[in-house]
């Protein structure tokens, strides 16, 4: 809960400029302010905050990868909106 989206950097670097990488990093975690009072359940309602940011800028398919509890959120996301 600790890292930051930096501990992306190095995939990044890795990936190549073909690829269009989004670091995202969530309300509440890695020193950002939280959401004010954290819905419930917590993890659903942040891979719906995710799923919006998906709709919003992306167009096809995505990959989504997450590091630690971002591999839980993306198994959520998986689950719960299969749309994006």
């Amino acid at each position: 809960l600790g890292a930051s989206a930096e501990c992306w950097a190095g995939a990044r670097a890795r990936l190549g400029p073909d690829v269009r990488l989004h670091l995202v990093q969530m309300r509440g975690f890695a020193g950002l302010p939280g959401p004010g009072k954290a819905p419930r359940p917590y993890l659903p309602a942040m891979a719906a905050d995710l799923a919006d940011y998906l709709r919003a800028g992306m167009t096809g398919p995505v990959a989504v990868a997450g590091h630690s509890m971002g591999g839980l959120l993306g198994l959520l996301l998986a689950r719960d909106h299969p749309d994006v």
